[in-house]
């Protein structure tokens, strides 16, 4: 796969991957396994493919040729992005959240995706992207359903901050609108111009741009 052409999101945004009973098993199923448990373990510290790899560990019961395609442009995109890693910094023990559902979301079945990330000041801390277990009847329902999800993980990191003294003291718990589709890239496949933008937000950046962007706020704090 180092010499295959790269591709610049992990999966494609349409047409959606199905079951597909009708077409020809894998002949090598416990490959295809392999290669998941694989990316499931990448994905500690690669929130980017988040998505992509749950989405491919649905179908670990019986793979099938169009799965494991799917399977191959994942590693084309993780050919043209080996470099990339997530970039931490100096920055406010602020912790932010942000969680998308995006509703009814599986052909099969008509079950949500929940995602949500977690930040530290600017650095991301926690992140998750997961399909729900039941099915739910109206958006409210599946956001509600995320809500819980994200708000334990994020009560859990809080307390644990404030165990060892990182923050001495509550923390206040505040609704923050945004609209910069951060969470997109861990519910849905989305299109290679928003995809982009949205890994530069997760702060999955190349060697390169992480140096460049850590010499920048290195500067930025001599002038301070």
């Amino acid at each position: 796969m180092t010499a295959s052409a790269p591709t610049p999101t992990p999966m494609v945004s349409f047409p959606k991957l199905v079951a597909d009973d009708e077409g020809p098993l894998l002949a090598n199923g416990s490959l295809y396994r392999s290669i998941i448990g694989k990316l499931q373990y990448l994905c500690i510290t690669r929130p980017d493919l988040a998505y992509c790899v749950n989405k491919l560990s649905q179908y670990m019961n019986a793979p099938r040729e169009v799965h494991w395609r799917a399977v191959k442009r994942a590693l084309h995109y993780l050919s043209g992005t080996i470099n990339h890693r997530l970039f931490y910094s100096k920055s406010q023990f602020q912790l932010t959240c942000y969680s998308y559902t995006d509703w009814a979301s599986s052909i099969e079945d008509r079950h949500s995706t929940t995602g949500y990330v977690v930040y530290l000041g600017s650095n991301l801390v926690a992140w998750c992207s997961k399909k729900q277990a039941v099915v739910s009847r109206s958006t409210s329902e599946a956001e509600f359903k995320s809500l819980a999800n994200f708000v334990s993980e994020f009560l859990w990191i809080k307390q644990l901050l404030e165990e060892v003294g990182v923050i001495t003291c509550q923390t206040p718990v505040n609704y923050v609108l945004s609209d910069k589709q951060i969470v997109d890239a861990l519910t849905k496949p989305i299109t290679p111009k928003t995809f982009g933008s949205v890994r530069q937000v997760l702060r999955v950046l190349s060697n390169d741009t992480a140096s460049a962007l850590k010499e920048q706020e290195k500067s930025q704090r001599m002038l301070e």
